[in-house]
C-alpha cells in the first residue's frame, strides 16, 4: 500500500497535469461543438433571409401583375366595343 502512495506522491505533478490536459481537451471539444451549432444557426438565418428577400421580390412581381390584370379588365370592355364598331363599319363598307 505504501508503494502505491509513494508512486502517487512521486507522480502527483504528472497526474495533475494529465487531469488538467484532459479537462482542457473536453472544454475545447464542447467549445467546438457549440461553435458548430452557432455556425449552423447562422447559416440557417442567412438561408431564411435569402428566402425572405426572394419572397418579397415575388410579392412585388405579383402585385404588378395584379395591377396589370385590373387595368386589362377595365379596358377590355372598351376594346371589345371598339372591335364591334370596327366590324360593323367593315360590314357596311362591303
Amino acid at each position: 500500500m505504501s508503494e502505491v502512495i509513494n508512486w502517487i506522491v512521486d507522480n502527483l505533478w504528472n497526474i495533475v497535469t494529465f487531469i488538467i490536459a484532459l479537462f482542457s481537451i473536453i472544454m475545447q471539444f464542447r467549445k467546438d461543438q457549440k461553435q458548430d451549432e452557432n455556425d449552423k444557426i447562422e447559416s440557417q438565418k442567412q438561408s431564411f433571409s435569402k428566402l425572405k428577400k426572394r419572397c418579397e421580390k415575388l410579392e412585388i412581381k405579383i402585385a404588378k401583375i395584379e395591377t396589370e390584370l385590373k387595368w386589362l379588365a377595365q379596358i377590355t370592355p372598351s376594346v371589345n366595343k371598339l372591335i364591334e364598331i370596327l366590324e360593323q363599319k367593315k360590314k357596311k363598307n362591303e
